[in-house]
């Protein structure tokens, strides 16, 4: 299943490095961050790491939308450990510990914004993933962000993750080095030949995505469809000038404008009656 994963993808350098840091972090540590900016490729790392988990037969979560309580949480663990009803969380917690004894784990990915609205589940995690208890190890946090330059406050219940989540795993996006390595991963997808880059278009082509795998793609797509060589031109079509004889004749529009609205200026001026400054002189008599 994961040979298989792995051929639908591209691996560029950082994507293999942010790979390897996660295994390397999650089998010293029990939580993670995974942080790259949008279009970085953090679903698609995370659908291998979680392909990978089921290939050795691991339980895994993977959630996505909010959560507000924590009984959601131990509900959705409690059915993917294959706990009967009635689920209680002593029954979790032993199936937890006997899970450690096995020398096994489980998974749970979840992404940021669907813990930001809620401490309870902030902390449920944190008891989890707490390396005093006797289940530790036996849960693996992996918390997906995307970049941000505002820090969080101390209201907001991430706050409480950077307390105790050290490690972090950061995405970087495509680099210049690798932009006809991603055209050619996408003409092989495409079913098509390997297209020919001019010298010097893989840089003009990673300044305009800047190494965004989504802009990358919607980008480089519709260029598979061409049978000639990619070139900054047909990359990046000029925007055709007027003729001379347009751009002469907004000179003559633009003097008869002005005229227009200096007539209009005096012929209002002159229907005004002067007013005599002076003022009037008063006749004595002798």
């Amino acid at each position: 299943m994961t040979e298989q994963h792995n051929k639908r993808l591209f691996h560029w350098r950082g994507y293999r490095q942010a790979l390897q840091g996660l295994h390397e972090h999650l089998h010293s540590d029990n939580a993670v961050f995974l942080c790259g900016g949008q279009g970085s490729g953090k679903s698609t790392l995370v659908k291998e790491l979680i392909a990978e988990f089921s290939a050795h037969g691991s339980p895994h979560l993977l959630f996505t939308e909010p959560l507000q309580r924590s009984v959601s949480l131990y509900k959705a663990l409690a059915e993917e450990l294959d706990l009967p009803p009635p689920r209680k969380k002593d029954q979790l917690l032993k199936k937890l510990h006997l899970l450690k004894q096995a020398d096994q784990c489980c998974l749970i990915v979840i992404d940021q914004s669907a813990i930001d609205s809620s401490h309870e589940v902030t902390r449920a995690l944190f008891r989890l993933c707490d390396p005093t208890t006797r289940v530790s190890g036996s849960i693996k946090l992996v918390v997906v962000r995307d970049d941000y330059l505002v820090l969080p406050t101390p209201d907001t219940p991430n706050t409480a993750f950077h307390q105790w989540i050290p490690a972090e795993v950061k995405l970087p996006p495509v680099g210049s080095d690798e932009i006809e390595n991603f055209m050619g991963y996408l003409s092989k997808e495409q079913g098509k030949e390997r297209h020919i880059f001019q010298q010097g278009t893989d840089l003009v082509i990673y300044r305009q995505s800047e190494g965004n795998l989504s802009l990358l793609r919607s980008l480089l797509l519709p260029l598979l469809e061409e049978n000639e060589m990619i070139t900054e031109e047909n990359l990046f079509p000029l925007v055709e000038e007027q003729p001379i004889g347009m751009q002469l004749l907004w000179i003559p529009l633009f003097l008869v404008l002005m005229g227009g609205v200096i007539t209009s200026f005096y012929l209002l001026t002159d229907n005004v009656e002067p007013v005599d400054s002076k003022p009037a002189q008063t006749q004595t008599n002798s």
